[in-house]
């Protein structure tokens, strides 16, 4: 069995994990119990970790998307946290988010997962102009993100 646990706040991902764990296990005795048997075991591999992560709206990151977003004629909305690669910099402090590429999709991860590519055009130019405003260009703008060093 492969299971995929996400969340939004990571103690809430490491009481799930828990949960499950104590639950897959007592399964496994319960079974075995029923049957008279120790056939059944529980072998618990880490197969990968998506820590959890969001950013706050107000996040200098978050607004610069917004920004640019409106630049390019669209209107700007936050999407339900998601659990995405953006997941571990925000966990480790470092600002991070996720943009779409352009165009409208839907149901992924699923069998109906669909793309329309219409204006996706727009994505490229969104994800651009808002690292430009995070980066800044050389004697023109500053960077809205502090410089780490």
């Amino acid at each position: 069995m492969l299971l995929d646990i996400r969340s939004t706040y990571q103690e809430e991902l490491r009481n799930l994990e828990k949960i499950i764990i104590a639950l897959v296990s007592q399964a496994a005795d319960d079974e075995n119990w029923r049957w008279g048997s120790n056939a059944i075991t529980v072998d618990i591999k880490l197969v990968g970790d998506r820590p959890a992560g969001q950013q706050p709206p107000d996040a200098k990151i978050v607004q610069t998307a917004w920004a640019s977003t409106l630049a390019i004629g669209e209107t700007p909305a936050l999407s339900p946290a998601s659990s995405t690669d953006a997941n571990l910099p925000i966990n480790l402090g470092i600002p991070a988010l996720r943009l779409g590429g352009g165009g409208d999709e839907g149901q992924n991860h699923s069998l109906e997962e669909w793309y329309n590519p219409t204006k996706s055009y727009l994505g490229p130019q969104k994800v651009f102009m808002t690292l430009l405003g995070l980066v800044g260009v050389d004697t023109l703008t500053q960077p809205l993100l502090p410089i780490r060093k």
